[in-house]
């Protein structure tokens, strides 16, 4: 097996978990293993509120060990292998001591051995944002212009509603926005397809009731 090299934006996290004390480490296991909603934010949430820690240290640690998964299924190695490579990894990219390395062991196997169906959910998750573009927020601007008379002002001669769609989204890790100028009948239009699309989904999950496969909720977080 070749060797691993954990992502730098993660190293930071890693090096934040196994800084912690074993029982707290011990806490985070918990955590992960018992949580049923497959994503960092949750996780970030947990760690925050039952260890006491800052937001921005539980935020690394939670996204270090959601990638930890991702890459677990994306290898197919098993959990010893995998466990096994990550630990050497991360000791030989940061020089920490190896205090308790056999116990790191442990605690992040059973991470990865952890509850199917946060596993599960993750995975969907990743499989759903698996896209060239996602979208990050969006926002319809409404506003009221001024029609004057001529070019240089003059005279308010009436005036027009103007909407804009606003997206942000994220592409090739780089976050853009885009702005696109409606009317009435685009809002009309666009409400139209929510409507349908909401009405689909509706459909597709009745049709799926009794059939032994579940509709996964990516939709928290």
């Amino acid at each position: 097996m070749s060797a691993y090299r954990i992502p730098a934006q993660h190293v930071k996290g890693f090096k934040e978990f196994v800084q912690l004390s074993k029982g707290d480490r011990e806490k985070i296991v918990l955590i992960v293993t018992t949580l049923n909603v497959g994503n960092s934010t949750n996780i970030a949430d947990e760690i925050s509120s039952q260890l006491g820690l800052q937001a921005e240290k539980s935020k690394q640690i939670a996204l270090a060990i959601t990638s930890l998964l991702i890459a677990k299924d994306r290898l197919g190695d098993s959990s010893t292998a995998f466990v096994k490579a990550i630990v050497e990894a991360f000791y030989n990219q940061t020089n920490e001591p190896r205090h308790d390395e056999n116990e790191l062991k442990l605690q992040l196997q059973q991470i990865v051995e952890g509850e199917e169906g946060f596993k599960l959910q993750l995975k969907a998750r990743v499989l759903a944002f698996e896209r060239e573009k996602l979208t990050e927020n969006f926002r319809i601007l409404t506003d009221l212009r001024p029609v004057f008379e001529d070019r240089d002002g003059g005279s308010i001669k009436g005036s027009v509603i103007i909407h804009s769609l606003r997206i942000d989204f994220i592409e090739n890790a780089t976050r853009q926005r885009a702005v696109f100028a409606l009317d009435e009948n685009d809002l009309t239009e666009l409400s139209k397809l929510v409507q349908r699309a909401q009405e689909k989904q509706k459909a597709l999950k009745k049709r799926m009731e009794g059939s032994g496969l579940n509709i996964i909720d990516i939709s928290n977080g």
